[in-house]
């Protein structure tokens, strides 16, 4: 709910102007949160490249 309420400030701010959710299939993050790779961080350390 914090998080929540700090994004909506920061909007009505215009310190942000958009938020884009990333599915868990792109995001290099949940490689490093969650127990299993994901196929994002595979390629990024096969092609050291990434698709956004």
């Amino acid at each position: 709910m914090i998080n929540l309420m700090a994004l909506r400030q920061l909007y009505k701010n215009q310190e942000i102007d958009d938020i884009h959710w990333i599915h868990s299939s792109y995001n290099p993050a949940d490689a490093i949160t969650k127990a299993s790779p994901n196929e994002v961080m595979k390629r990024l350390m096969k092609d050291n490249q990434i698709d956004l």
